[in-house]
């Protein structure tokens, strides 16, 4: 996608799908999805970063995790259930010493030849539940062959991701569930659904194939303290929502992502770091001894955790700019980042997101429930030529406690701000009975 090309033409429609009633959103470069707590607004962002993701490199990353781990599992398994000092088990222990990286260029080959070894060792044995052992195995080789199947591929990771991101059996889903992406663009046409198989659900290919989407890095952030991530347990990680993990390692990754052959580009993220900079008013970087990250200010030095709520929002994008994991053409998804934050940092944050928009051609879909901070997006938007580029939506309540989304042009935005003022009517009542009664 060249700069300034508009975002890809991809719809989403949602129907009966947890608190959603329904929703028809057209993607463009800036999306803004308004609305109360418990609305929906999560849901179709968790939506969205399954989607993307299950054809992202991070999708096909989860499949092979997905694989290793369950390798790994059979091996300790098979550990204790082989005989003490036998070949079997000096065999089993070789396999677990040299699986591939997950970064190997040839993990499908090798894990292949793995997986082909531990039949034959599982095959030769005596231990009990051979049959249960020896059909795993084939299932895990199934799974590995779903590499070479990108539409089952795809059916399977968004499987794994909407599990991940979602309490599944907490969801209001049946028969009248039905949630749809589709795209026309560049006379390539792609829809998808979801769908159910038994156990499974995941996104089907319905029409079209996986070349008409672009292959972006999709991050989602809704952490104000994501720069504590590292010091959570590893339990804790393995079992939280996959975006986190993501987020997690992206934001201590110190590999450069950057292109080094990109001039233009690198051209480009230094003068967008430079203003991001400006407002935060200094920068942040990683401190392999102290194993932190260190915001820099006019020569003083902080540890992330003492610094202000502002600071940590902003930094988070400054160090995805800064390590090269938020690059051009990245998909962004932000759930109420303005929670905590005061006006004033709500208006930096907004520019900080028209900025990445205008200078590296992010894409952005922001959930939020304050109309200062979205009041702030329409204007700047507004004034840096997005005009076109913007979509508005409310989360509006309808029957049976369900929502759904209507989109709100440009000019009728007076309608969303007074929704989600309805607390400052109230408090004018108050303030009204108060004087009624004498009370300063």
């Amino acid at each position: 996608m060249k700069l300034g090309e508009k975002m890809s033409d991809l719809n989403i429609n949602i129907h009966c799908f947890g608190p959603i009633n329904h929703a028809n959103i057209e993607l463009k470069k800036l999306n803004v999805i308004a609305g109360i707590n418990g609305s929906g607004k999560t849901t179709s962002s968790k939506l969205l970063y399954c989607f993307l993701e299950s054809n992202s490199g991070n999708g096909d990353y989860l499949a092979k995790v997905s694989i290793n781990n369950r390798f790994e599992m059979m091996i300790t398994a098979l550990e204790k259930e082989l005989p003490p000092d036998s070949q079997s088990l000096l065999e089993v222990e070789e396999l677990s010493d040299n699986l591939p990286d997950l970064n190997d260029n040839g993990f499908n080959a090798k894990m292949k030849t793995a997986i082909n070894k531990l039949k034959m060792i599982v095959d030769d044995s005596q231990i009990p539940n051979k049959d249960e052992y020896l059909k795993k195995i084939t299932d895990m080789d199934e799974s590995l062959e779903l590499s070479n199947d990108g539409c089952r591929m795809f059916f399977e990771i968004s499987n794994v991701l909407l599990r991940s991101e979602f309490n599944i059996e907490d969801l209001k889903i049946d028969e009248n569930t039905d949630v749809q992406f589709y795209a026309d663009k560049n006379n390539c046409k792609f829809s998808s659904k979801l769908d159910s198989n038994g156990s499974k659900m995941g996104f089907k290919i319905n029409d079209g194939n996986l070349n008409c989407l672009d292959n972006k890095n999709v991050l989602y952030i809704d952490l104000v303290s994501a720069f504590d991530l590292k010091n959570l347990s590893r339990t804790y990680l393995k079992d939280a929502p996959f975006h986190l993990r993501v987020l997690s390692e992206s934001l201590y990754s110190t590999k450069d992502n950057g292109d080094v052959f990109d001039p233009l580009f690198n051209q480009k993220v230094d003068e967008c770091l430079n203003k991001v900079n400006s407002l935060l008013g200094g920068y942040i970087y990683y401190d392999v001894d102290e194993g932190e990250f260190i915001f820099k200010r006019n020569g003083d030095e902080y540890h992330m955790r003492n610094t202000a709520f502002g600071v940590k929002q902003l930094g988070v994008v400054q160090v995805l700019l800064s390590n090269g994991i938020l690059n051009e053409n990245s998909f962004l998804i932000m759930d109420e980042p303005e929670t905590h934050l005061h006006p004033e940092w709500q208006v930096k944050l907004a520019k900080l997101i028209i900025l990445l928009i205008k200078e590296l051609n992010i894409s952005v879909f922001i959930n939020s429930h304050s109309p200062h901070f979205i009041e702030a997006l329409e204007v700047l938007s507004g004034k840096y030529g997005l005009v076109e580029d913007s979509m508005f939506y409310l989360s509006e309540e309808s029957e049976n406690n369900l929502f759904n989304f209507r989109e709100i042009e440009r000019r009728n935005l007076n309608v969303l701000y007074d929704n989600l003022g309805n607390s400052y009517d109230e408090i004018d009542e108050i303030r009204i009975e108060n004087a009624f009664n004498g009370i300063e």
